[in-house]
């Protein structure tokens, strides 16, 4: 017995003049399920355009806050390197020492 041969067969409402009794049964999603899956699709589209920019105003902020770090970690390296040329003795370290004696 094959496979196909097990299924019930299907019932036609059909009248007597050929036209069916009821319509057929839509295919696919009810009217407002389809309109909650397309509200659902907006409101997750905006949120995540929302965290996007949330995103992009706290990195906006950090750039001077970065900036100014940088900056100042240069400043205490050259601060490093001119007290150690100092401690040892080398002439022409920056910032240049003031002189001795005058």
């Amino acid at each position: 017995m094959a496979p196909m041969d097990r299924r019930a067969p299907q019932t036609i409402d059909m009248n007597p003049d050929g036209s069916f009794a009821a319509p057929p049964p839509r295919a696919g999603l009810p009217w407002s399920a389809r309109i909650a899956l397309a509200a659902f699709a907006v409101s997750f589209v905006t949120g995540l355009v929302a965290v996007a920019a949330l995103a992009l105003y706290i990195a906006a902020i950090l750039i001077p806050v970065m900036i100014l770090a940088g900056i100042g970690g240069y400043l205490g390296l050259k601060w490093q390197a001119w007290r150690q040329a100092n401690a040892s003795g080398r002439q022409g370290a920056w910032p240049p020492a003031p002189p001795l004696g005058r």
